[in-house]
């Protein structure tokens, strides 16, 4: 049925927006990432550290951090992080 994909699109924009609107009452930093570090969503206190440069940035809507061999690390961690949570 034509449009039903922008309805959906709607629909995950919102959730995003809800997500990140809860997340935002947490007082710690917090950015919600894909198995490829792409990020979903970051509350206030992410944004916080993120604007602080001190060596955790986006890059392209990327999570990375300045170190490339610690960048590799971190995208280990949050694939293995995912695959246990699918069980």
């Amino acid at each position: 049925m034509e449009g039903d994909g922008d309805g959906a699109a709607a629909l995950e924009r919102g959730r995003l927006a809800a997500t990140a609107a809860t997340l935002d009452r947490i007082d710690v930093g917090i950015i919600l990432v894909d198995a490829g570090l792409r990020v979903q969503a970051v509350n206030r206190m992410a944004e916080a550290i993120l604007r602080a440069n001190d060596g955790l940035h986006l890059r392209n809507g990327r999570l990375s951090v300045s170190v490339p061999a610690k960048d590799r690390v971190l995208e280990a961690l949050v694939r293995r992080t995912i695959l246990t949570a699918q069980g």
